[in-house]
């Protein structure tokens, strides 16, 4: 290969190379530009907010009637514990009544 090929052989090969780049960056551009059209377009669009809004509305309203539920059941209880206590005291006062009615 004489110094007059190489020299041609290498002019070509960076001329492609310098083809190849542009082409690289022209579809880069054309890909940033198509990401930056697509996220303008998520950023600007309406979100369902109402969808949220209901969703989240329904979850409250669920916590709410579970906390309702929760408080009248504890409510409960603690009647039934009183009411037992009550009876305990009343049995244990008459057990002592009794007692010292004997004695």
């Amino acid at each position: 290969m004489t110094e007059a090929t190489m020299k041609n052989t290498i002019e070509t090969i960076e001329r492609e190379a310098e083809n190849l780049i542009e082409q690289a960056r022209a579809t880069a551009r054309r890909v940033l530009d198509e990401a930056k059209t697509e996220a303008n377009k998520i950023l600007t669009a309406d979100l369902p907010l109402d969808d949220i809004i209901k969703e989240h509305d329904k979850i409250i309203e669920t916590a709410h009637e579970e906390s309702r539920k929760e408080l009248d059941s504890s409510k409960r209880k603690g009647s039934q514990i009183k009411t037992r206590a009550e009876e305990r005291i009343g049995e244990t006062v008459r057990f002592i009544v009794t007692y010292l009615k004997e004695k």
